[in-house]
């Protein structure tokens, strides 16, 4: 699966309509909002029966956002979304807490998570990227293991 992330919500919209995601096998997308990442992630997965392995690595965050999360600067939503979510996830030994923090924020961009099939991720990656829409594979679907999130 990946993340499609723009500061501008309707040329993220655009980009994902003028593309045709049916060629692409979507099985699932849900809008990043005030659940943060690892909130809709958590619903997806639960929804669907499967872990989501999220490679943080791959998580592109918006300019600022890990220097504001290093002043103390997060926002109360923050807590709630980590009480709702954090049973249904893992963690890593390689996420620090400020990852972590950024993993559950509820001040997003309006990006998308989509699932898709791994044969056609690169090419839908690519073809929402020629439209100027960033995009980025953060992880993989695999069977239910311990957790629906596994974030390494």
């Amino acid at each position: 699966f990946f993340q499609a992330e723009d500061g501008i919500r309707d040329k993220l919209v655009t980009g994902v309509q003028t593309c045709a995601l049916p060629i692409y096998s979507v099985h699932g997308a849900t809008d990043i909002t005030g659940f943060g990442l690892l909130g809709h992630a958590r619903e997806m997965a639960l929804a669907s029966n499967v872990t989501l392995q999220i490679d943080h690595f791959q998580v592109e965050a918006l300019p600022g956002a890990r220097e504001a999360i290093a002043l103390g600067a997060v926002p109360g939503g923050l807590k709630n979304n980590k009480e709702f979510a954090s049973c249904s996830v893992e963690l890593g030994s390689a996420v620090s807490p400020e990852t972590e923090t950024l993993l559950y924020d509820p001040q997003t961009s309006g990006g998308l998570l989509i699932a898709i099939t791994a044969e056609h991720a690169g090419q839908l990656q690519a073809e929402l990227r020629e439209q100027g829409v960033p995009a980025a594979v953060i992880g993989t679907v695999i069977e239910r293991g311990a957790s629906p999130i596994y974030v390494s």
